[in-house]
């Protein structure tokens, strides 16, 4: 029988999970992947953090708890960087570590480096062999996992929901279009939505923000959509070098449409209290509004976040940029 492995659906679980789910299958593991979270469930659990920690993190938690006595073994990614000389926010890079001094009653954890761009080092194979995986069978794992993730990212181009894209892939349905999503007889403003991927694709850290753009008529699209190689060289905006993965797939995807002019607008999602969110944000401001002048929203999310103040900030910003994209010379029209 083979033994159950895993998989938080949180965090780096949004950028990989296509590309960890065929690793680990071909390695015989039984994957289990923890369920959704709801407010309910955020409100009941128990507390591991103390302190100013982003939602995501404190998120994980619940997942953590949700999940650990189902299975045998629980996988804990130790990545703090997927290229050279860039890097994961240091909280989620040593989210495995608190876990494990924390959590009481985990099961066997499996702590290595495993993203799509890079086999894993000797050390992390070793812990594999332990586990019954000879080096043979996880570099022949590696290899099909490689292959279906490029699968998984060529059909993002068309696809703002990222945790729906990653259901569909995996369960082996045909992707879904982008322009099916928008309300029908609407043509809404083309909004490029910004934030980490475990920001911008769990529904409860980013309450449903995505599905509410849509519902008011816009276009959306996120990086994943634009640059889902993760921004794999150094991105530079206003002379700044983006150092972060992630922000740096932001950064790319808002530098690729404002020089297309193909925006109308930029909304951020911003963590409360993520320190790279606080140093990207002002980058992104000044680009937007001193450079392409282009209407910028700012939302902060943290765990008091509520739907419905969201939807009178997005409603209200929306009415500003439909005002601004009736006058004559609109924003795309202005040269840079």
């Amino acid at each position: 029988m083979p033994r159950s492995l895993g998989i938080l659906r949180s965090l780096l679980y949004y950028p990989f999970y296509p590309f960890w789910h065929t690793f680990f299958e071909n390695l015989g593991f039984s994957i289990v992947v923890s369920p959704p979270l709801s407010k309910a469930d955020f409100d009941r659990r128990h507390r591991h953090f103390v302190g100013d920690i982003c939602l995501p993190i404190e998120s994980a938690f619940y997942h953590v708890e949700a999940i650990k006595d189902r299975v045998d073994i629980l996988f804990l990614p130790r990545n703090n960087r997927i290229h050279r000389d860039t890097y994961v926010c240091p909280a989620c890079a040593g989210f495995p570590y608190v876990v494990m001094h924390r959590v009481p009653q985990l099961p066997d954890l499996l702590m290595i480096n495993l993203t799509p761009f890079r086999l894993p080092d000797r050390g992390d194979r070793r812990r594999l062999r332990e586990l019954g995986c000879s080096s043979a069978q996880v570099k022949e794992a590696y290899r099909n996992a490689q292959d279906n993730y490029r699968s998984f990212v060529d059909s993002l181009p068309d696809q703002p929901h990222l945790d729906r894209a990653i259901d569909r892939f995996v369960a082996g349905a045909p992707a879904a279009s982008a322009r099916a999503a928008a309300t029908p007889g609407k043509t809404g403003p083309h909004i490029l939505l910004l934030g980490m991927p475990y920001v911008l694709a769990d529904p409860f850290v980013n309450q449903s923000i995505l599905s509410t753009l849509e519902s008011l008529g816009c276009r959306v699209s996120t990086p994943m959509m634009r640059v889902p190689e993760l921004a794999q060289r150094e991105v530079m905006i206003e002379g700044y070098a983006i150092y972060w993965n992630f922000a740096g797939m932001s950064v790319a995807a808002l530098e690729e449409l404002l020089k297309t002019r193909d925006v109308d607008a930029v909304v951020y999602c911003s963590s409360f209290a993520c320190g790279v969110d606080s140093l990207i944000t002002p980058i992104i401001q000044s680009a937007c509004q001193r450079c392409y002048d282009v209407p910028l929203c700012i939302l902060t999310m943290d765990e008091h976040s509520e739907g419905s103040y969201l939807n009178v900030r997005l409603e209200a910003f929306l009415d500003c940029v439909n005002a601004r994209l009736a006058q004559p010379n609109d924003a795309k029209t202005r040269p840079v």
